[in-house]
């Protein structure tokens, strides 16, 4: 695998882009279901993310790193099943890029 595969592998598995003020998320593969979670956890927990961020310059998350801020901040029914579904979305970001 040369350097440009290896970048593109990488950005698959980490589509979510923070800066110290905004989140925003590459293309990636879900279901519609799926999606309609991801995007109630970018928009309600995205800021978990933007915390992360030391400097001006954007950092790149997975959608499992979205799910372990979630799990370190909340207990609810709610967010476990957010979580799972996160893990999940990740999960088919590397089957999809692989196959």
């Amino acid at each position: 695998m040369d350097d440009a595969e290896n970048q593109s592998l990488s950005e698959a598995m980490k589509p979510i882009a923070a800066k110290r003020r905004s989140v925003a998320c590459d293309q990636y593969h879900a279901s519609a279901e799926q999606r309609k979670i991801v995007f109630f956890a970018m928009q309600t927990c995205g800021y978990l993310l933007m915390g992360r961020v030391p400097g001006n310059e954007p950092v790149r998350f997975g959608f499992d790193d979205l799910a372990d801020a979630i799990d370190e901040n909340f207990a609810s029914e709610k967010s476990r099943e957010v979580s799972r579904t996160l893990r999940d979305v990740h999960a088919l970001q590397l089957d999809c890029d692989i196959a």
